[in-house]
C-alpha cells in the first residue's frame, strides 16, 4: 500500500514538473514568436524605407542627368560652333556614359516600384508578331554595333495574340534581347521566335549563341544584382534587369524561364494566355 502511495506521489510530482516545463516551453515559444514578428515588421519597414528612398533618389537623379544629356547633344550638333575631333570624342563619351547611367536609374526606379507595390500593368490583347518586329527594330543598332546577327524566326508564322501589358512585355523582351547581344560570342546571333505551347499558351523565346550558364545557376540569374561571373567583366550592367522582368511577367499572369540550348548559348522564354482571333 505504502509502495502504491509512494508511486502515486512520485507520479503527481513528475506530472507537476512536466506541466511546469511545458508552461515554460510555451512561454519561450511565445516570446520567440513575438521576437520574430517584431524582427519581421522591422525588416519590412526597412525594406519599404529603402524602396521609397531609391524611388525618390531615382526621380531626383533623372532631372540633372537628362540636362547633361541634352546639353551634350547640343554641343555635338551645334553647326555654328563645331567641335574638334578630340572634343567630339569627349562628348560622345559623356553621352554614352550618361545614357548608361540613365538606364541604371530607370532600372532602379522600376525595381523600387515593384517592391513597394506601385508597379501597374494594363492587361490587354497583344499581337505577338507586331511586338517582336518592334523589338527587332529597336535592337538593330545595338546588334550592328556588336556585330551580332538578329534573326526574325516568325516571318512565315501565323499571327497569334496573347494577354499581357504590351509595353511591359516589350520591356521584358528588350531586356532579353539586349542581354543576348551583350553576352553573345563573337559574330554570334540572336533568334526571336514564338509558338503555341501544349497548354495553348503563346511562348516567346529569345536565343543566343553565347557560352551559356550552368543549370544550377539558373535561379541566381533572376536574383537582384547577381551577374554571376560577369560582375568583374567589361560588360556594363546592374544585374537587376532579369529580376524586373520576372516580377513584371508575374504581374501579367505569365510564366518565365531559361534553358541551355543543345548546341550553345541560352534561351530565355515567357508564356502568356492565348487569345482566340475570333474573340478580338
Amino acid at each position: 500500500m505504502r509502495s502504491i502511495l509512494r508511486d502515486i506521489t512520485t507520479f503527481k510530482t513528475a506530472e507537476i514538473e512536466l506541466k511546469k516545463h511545458q508552461q515554460h516551453l510555451e512561454e519561450l515559444v511565445e516570446a520567440r514568436t513575438e521576437e520574430m514578428k517584431i524582427a519581421k515588421d522591422q525588416a519590412e519597414q526597412a525594406n519599404e524605407a529603402k524602396s521609397e528612398f531609391l524611388s525618390s533618389m531615382s526621380h531626383e537623379l533623372r532631372t540633372p542627368m537628362n540636362a547633361i544629356l541634352g546639353f551634350s547633344q547640343i554641343l555635338k550638333t551645334d553647326e555654328n560652333n563645331p567641335l574638334t575631333e578630340e572634343q567630339l570624342e569627349a562628348v560622345d563619351y559623356i553621352l554614352h556614359s550618361g545614357e548608361h547611367l540613365l538606364s541604371l536609374i530607370s532600372d532602379v526606379l522600376d525595381l523600387s516600384k515593384i517592391e513597394t507595390g506601385n508597379a501597374q500593368v494594363v492587361i490587354d490583347t497583344c499581337n505577338a508578331k507586331e511586338l517582336i518586329s518592334q523589338v527587332l527594330g529597336l535592337m538593330k543598332p545595338e546588334a550592328l554595333k556588336a556585330s551580332i546577327s538578329l534573326v526574325n524566326d516568325i516571318v512565315n508564322e501565323p499571327t497569334v495574340y496573347l494577354r499581357a501589358d504590351y509595353n511591359k512585355l516589350k520591356q521584358v523582351l528588350l531586356n532579353f534581347t539586349s542581354n543576348a547581344i551583350k553576352y553573345n560570342s563573337e559574330q554570334g546571333k540572336v533568334v526571336l521566335r514564338y509558338f503555341l505551347s501544349d497548354e495553348n499558351r503563346v511562348r516567346i523565346e529569345v536565343s543566343d549563341t553565347g557560352q551559356g550558364v550552368a543549370e544550377e545557376s539558373f535561379d541566381a540569374l533572376f536574383e537582384p544584382f547577381n551577374r554571376l561571373d560577369m560582375a568583374n567583366s567589361s560588360i556594363l550592367g546592374t544585374g537587376i534587369g532579369l529580376t524586373i522582368s520576372k516580377e513584371l511577367v508575374g504581374l501579367m499572369n505569365g510564366n518565365i524561364g531559361v534553358f541551355n540550348n543543345t548546341d550553345k548559348g541560352l534561351t530565355f522564354w515567357v508564356e502568356f494566355a492565348q487569345v482566340d482571333p475570333n474573340d478580338i
